[in-house]
């Protein structure tokens, strides 16, 4: 019983400390994609990372507009635009934050 309330009160502080995040003003400088990964669709490394995800992003690919995330990104790669990234700090994968939101700029 001790064991089950602590680990209830180990994720109840890890959801009370859960938030949206954003890393601003950057450039991807590479892309992986996986077709093996149950959650990992692409690792993006960018210019600059936010301290709670110190090796960049990723997409997952059980996200409900993944399709959407992931051209979106690719495609301001290939134009070499600066993007903003909303994150979710709790969802971390490889030291990268899982991506929720993308915004293309025309520098």
């Amino acid at each position: 019983m001790k064991k089950l309330l602590a680990v209830a009160i180990l994720l109840a502080s890890s959801v009370a400390n859960a938030e949206i995040i954003y890393q601003k003003g950057v450039k991807m400088t590479q892309i992986n994609a996986y077709d093996d990964s149950p959650t990992v669709g692409a690792f993006v490394y960018l210019s600059a990372n936010h301290a709670d995800c110190p090796n960049g992003v990723y997409i997952n690919p059980t996200a409900e507009n993944y399709n959407s995330l992931y051209s979106t990104v690719l495609s301001a790669f290939i134009a070499g635009k600066t993007v903003d990234f909303q994150l979710y700090n709790d969802r971390i994968t490889s030291g990268r934050c899982e991506v929720d939101g993308v915004w293309v700029f025309a520098n």
